[in-house]
């Protein structure tokens, strides 16, 4: 009896052992690297080459994961409208994407497709339908389908969700059929997680459309085209529209967190009549126009007409960017205005929120939008394959507390560390900002942070886990100032 117990014992010894090595000697789990999927629409891909905006030699499509071609709605026939497809684009957009290690995927839908849906997919014609979209991915050489059912308004009624389902269902197991490795992704707006959580197994993405939150609705205020989170105000006892709030819904219907991602847009919402954001209709007269994009052929885009470093706001609690434009500015007569965009900064902070919580990754719509006209490289897009490239950095906080008298750059606390450290800074006028590391041999390591801050004292973290140890410097670089510090990492 004694001898069995000695021996139980030595196992149990044994296995806590073990356990013990694999919590100190194997690597933790690497997570999936976020995705990221760019619309590309039909009418302005154009013929791929002399009227493609923007043109396919200026996106680094490296930069994505995926790039959907956009704009081919279902017929009640089980037909494909194809008004903007092009087999030459398509075939180019395809190998553009594939020289850069991407997929390109057929986008079937868009807003207000719910009745084309609805009839391609009763049983007597689905399986038309279905050959038909698996038709166009073989003859463009494309990766798989995007799912765009949308409504007029509102999310997909139960009554669609068996069609939705047989749908999901048939494309799901045509794709494996195909070939290994074909992607099937939906988008989805708000009200749809019961949906999405019982079809989430035919999908590699379920991506939110987190953006397109604000409008001239009745008795609605000034708010973001897409914000991350609300500012603690309320609309009907709700928290103003934010991507977290639709996250949540979603995961706690049961979607898996990993298969979600949330939506960025090249473009925004321009409100005339008041400068801020939270302001009712009741104290002013509101108009807005919405989808307004960046940049456009006709300079009225939001980057070209309205855009100065000085009318510049950062919102620490929505996470998002906006311009604030006072009446009389633009022109004598002028009217205020507040303008919710994406930019460089919202775009960094998404990406934090994607990491932070373990989502899947980001879609972006769409390309045409955020191209400056005649340019021969993407800027927007660069930012984005640099984020992307940048895990260590954590914006922790940027709201001003007051404006210094001068540039400042504080000692990073604490210091030594092991692995993260907090980097605290101030600014005197509102401009673009560069927060940088080098190692020991002027090469740098990270980009902290690269955009337009408020005057004020701000905040960043720094996760330098998978740098070794050693003396660091840390830059700190405005219009009018280029401080320095030295940073020890002792591991």
């Amino acid at each position: 009896m004694m001898l069995r117990l000695v021996d139980s014992q030595k196992r149990l010894a044994l296995l806590a052992a073990l356990f013990v090595f694999a919590l100190i000697i194997l690597p933790p789990r690497a997570e999936a690297k976020p995705w990221v999927m760019c619309y590309f629409p039909g009418w302005e891909l154009g013929n791929g080459s002399t009227n493609s905006t923007p043109p396919l030699s200026a996106v680094d499509f490296s930069s994505m994961t995926a790039v959907a071609y956009f704009g081919f709605s279902p017929n009640p026939d089980g037909t494909i409208d194809t008004t903007y497809a092009n087999y030459k684009a398509a075939r180019l957009l395809a190998a553009a994407a594939h020289a850069k290690g991407a997929k390109a995927l057929v986008s079937i839908g868009g807003w207000n497709t719910e009745s084309g849906f609805e009839s391609a997919t009763d049983s007597a014609i689905i399986g038309t339908f279905v050959s038909n979209i698996m038709a166009l991915v073989r003859e463009y050489d494309f990766d798989g389908v995007d799912i765009d059912w949308e409504t007029y308004s509102g999310p997909i009624p139960t009554s669609d969700y068996p069609n939705f389902t047989n749908l999901a269902n048939m494309l799901r197991d045509s794709l494996d059929a195909m070939r290994s490795g074909m992607l099937l992704t939906s988008t989805s707006s708000g009200g749809n997680q019961s949906l999405m959580a019982d079809t989430q197994k035919y999908f590699n993405e379920i991506n939110l459309m987190t953006y397109d939150l604000s409008a001239e609705y009745g008795g609605w205020p000034t708010w973001y085209n897409s914000a991350l989170y609300s500012d603690g105000d309320s609309l009907d006892g709700q928290p103003l529209p934010n991507a977290n709030s639709i996250v949540r819904q979603f995961e706690k219907a049961g979607v898996d967190s990993s298969k979600i991602g949330i939506g960025c847009e090249f473009a925004g919402t321009v409100w005339e009549g008041a400068s801020l954001p939270d302001v009712l209709p009741l104290t002013v007269t509101l108009s807005s126009s919405s989808d307004v994009p960046l940049y456009n052929s006709s300079g009225t885009g939001i980057m070209q007409k309205y855009f100065n470093p000085a009318y510049y706001h950062w919102d620490p609690l929505a996470q998002v960017g906006y311009l604030s434009i006072p009446a009389g500015i633009l022109s004598l007569l002028s009217p205020s205005y507040f303008i919710s965009f994406d930019d460089s900064n919202s775009i960094a902070a998404k990406f934090n929120y994607i990491r932070k919580n373990h989502l899947g990754g980001l879609i972006i719509y769409e390309l045409g939008w955020g191209y400056p006209p005649g340019s021969p490289n993407y800027p927007l897009m660069e930012a984005v394959k640099n984020i992307q490239a940048d895990t260590s950095t954590t914006v922790v906080s940027v709201p001003p507390s007051g404006v210094p008298s001068s540039p400042y750059l504080l000692q990073n606390y604490p210091n030594p560390f092991n692995p993260s450290t907090t980097i605290k800074f101030g600014t005197t006028s509102a401009g673009r900002v560069r927060v940088v590391v080098y190692n020991i041999l002027g090469q740098r390591v990270a980009i902290l942070f690269s955009g337009f801050l408020q005057p004020g004292e701000h905040a960043l973290s720094w996760d330098a886990n998978a740098y070794p140890s050693g003396v660091y410097l840390c830059r700190l670089q405005t219009s009018s100032a280029r401080l320095s510090i030295k940073m020890l990492l002792l591991k």
